[in-house]
């Protein structure tokens, strides 16, 4: 009989592994930028997080089919137990967010197509480091690029009016994606320089709070309503103390579970202030 602790890590392992987890909170992503700017869109958000979860286990896939010695040995383990698990479900979410990207306009289509280019580019299948990954400086500000026109679909046609949601989303992505370039410190060349190790630990974690702060803020004055303030408010506060604690606590199990799962954190703390007030 397994116990709560082991049953937690097996669950908690399958979610992060096969990229359940971050293709949630793509979808998550896509969701605040629905409910708090008015844009709702629930086919993007479906369509958001099957693409995510091509993209992520295609990467994933690549290197460890390629360079298994380069993944954190637990998702290498995972892996090797569940790749033809992995391999269909990459297969059946290809089928379905091919099916659902027919369904979606021309321009949706056009930045779609964009990020399934870049991401093809990002990591390409080799046993040297070969794509847009190991660029030098370069590695978040795709990531946060390729986030951002996908989680910004349902308002993507107010980008010339009002640019601040695309910044706010942006600053969001970034404020995430610094503690994961945190838990790659030891792993990554030294030659990539990212922001840690431009600027050590406590900077970093201090420069993702202001990032989130100021996506937070610039999203609220969007499209104000108390319902928004509150939920952002209160958002801002867990996040901040799960942020906190890379001070201490930067292995990868903490940073996959706790820092991904900070947009459907978001997610849920918006869509219980919806109900309540």
């Amino acid at each position: 009989m397994l116990k709560s602790g082991d049953l937690f890590k097996r669950i908690r392992d399958s979610l992060v592994y096969s990229n359940l987890w971050v293709a949630l909170g793509l979808a998550a992503i896509t969701y605040i930028v629905s409910i708090q700017l008015t844009k709702s869109n629930s086919f993007v958000i479906i369509a958001n997080f099957f693409i995510a979860l091509v993209g992520y286990n295609y990467m994933y896939l690549s290197v460890f089919l390629t360079t298994p010695h380069k993944i954190d040995s637990n998702r290498k383990k995972w892996l090797e137990k569940n790749k033809q698990l992995a391999l269909i479900m990459t297969l059946a979410a290809l089928i379905i967010s091919g099916y659902l990207f027919l369904k979606l306009n021309a321009s949706q289509q056009i930045r779609i197509a964009s990020v399934g280019l870049i991401s093809l580019a990002y990591i390409i299948p080799s046993k040297r480091n070969i794509g847009l990954r190991w660029i030098p400086n370069f590695k978040i500000f795709i990531i946060a690029v390729c986030w951002t026109i996908l989680a910004t679909l349902p308002i993507q046609a107010s980008i010339i009016q009002n640019p601040t949601p695309y910044v706010a989303v942006w600053l969001f992505i970034i404020a995430l994606t610094i503690p994961f370039d945190i838990r790659d410190l030891k792993s990554d060349p030294k030659t990539l320089r990212t922001i840690p190790q431009l600027i050590g630990l406590q900077a970093s974690i201090w420069l993702s709070i202001c990032c989130l702060l100021l996506a937070l803020v610039l999203i609220t004055t969007s499209e104000y309503s108390i319902n928004t303030c509150l939920a952002n408010a209160l958002f801002f506060i867990v996040a901040t103390l799960l942020i906190r604690r890379l001070k201490k606590q930067t292995d990868a199990a903490y940073i996959n579970t706790y820092i991904e799962g900070l947009p459907i954190c978001w997610m849920a703390i918006a869509f219980s202030f919806t109900l309540l007030l």
